[in-house]
């Protein structure tokens, strides 16, 4: 197998005829073995060089996740090779505030980004609770407000911390089927039933203990702080629910890596 590998292999050899590899013998078919051990290593190293390359990369999908980007088979290659490289090759970033507010300006978030600098409670900002109504004022499904009169509450949403890509969870779902909810098979923890579906669900962050209330920081509307410097309240920002994945990915992108971003935020 004439190659390169094999060639630079003969030239090594010391000079006399006892040395010359007879063509198809042993010693040849030797150096052939040792030549394409070469080559493979050699290509794998040409693949390492192009392996934050988008166009050649021979793991676009992975490079996609480790730039914050969900692999998505219905985009051409084209688009998502266009996407990733300019994200790639971006200009450096020192990943600061200012950076990461700058790029929310240039997508059209009207969002602001608010340090937790002197570091307080962050729960009060990401464990309360923001209204979304459907239909009017004071409007619950199933709740009597005091005025009297059943109304039609959409949900209520809540803030939520972004530290990492998204993260499911998965359990398989078992159909029990001998007798009701709940009715075992003779043994404890022998249920009879059978294997549907797997339940998926996206894992979420509690707001973390106060030795790191320092790294965190927040995602939302305007905000207040008092003479102190502290933050006391954040207004929800408001953001189209097909631009949450854009969002996150950015957010994602800049952040500091041990930073925990508070997203004060409400997706319609």
């Amino acid at each position: 197998m004439p190659n390169v590998s094999k060639r630079t292999l003969e030239t090594l050899l010391p000079p006399g005829p006892i040395w010359e590899p007879k063509q198809g013998g042993d010693f040849d078919l030797l150096l052939d073995a040792i030549a394409e051990g070469h080559e493979d290593a050699a290509e794998f190293l040409a693949n390492l060089a192009n392996i934050r390359n988008p166009a050649k990369t021979p793991i676009f999908e992975d490079l996609e996740r480790e730039y914050g980007i969900e692999p998505n088979s219905n985009i051409p290659i084209a688009d998502r090779i266009a996407r990733l490289s300019q994200i790639v090759y971006a200009r450096a970033k020192n990943n600061t505030p200012d950076d990461l507010q700058e790029e929310l300006n240039r997508a059209n978030f009207d969002l602001q980004v608010h340090l937790n600098d002197p570091p307080v409670d962050p729960a009060q900002f990401i464990d309360g609770n923001f209204n979304m109504q459907a239909g009017g004022d004071n409007a619950y499904a199933g709740y009597i407000n005091p005025g009297g009169g059943l109304g039609a509450f959409a949900g209520i949403y809540g803030g939520e911390w972004l530290v990492n890509p998204i993260i499911t969870n998965q359990v398989p779902a078992i159909e029990m089927q001998a007798g009701g909810d709940y009715a075992y098979a003779g043994l404890p923890n022998s249920c009879a039933g059978y294997f549907t579906s797997l339940k998926t669900w996206e894992a979420t962050y509690s707001t973390p203990s106060q030795n790191y209330w320092p790294l965190c920081f927040f995602i939302g509307g305007e905000a207040t702080r008092n003479a102190q410097g502290e933050l006391t309240s954040i207004k929800t920002g408001k953001v189209l629910g097909n631009r949450k994945e854009e969002l996150v990915t950015l957010i994602l992108r800049i952040k500091p890596l041990m930073g925990w971003c508070g997203l004060v935020i409400e997706f319609t």
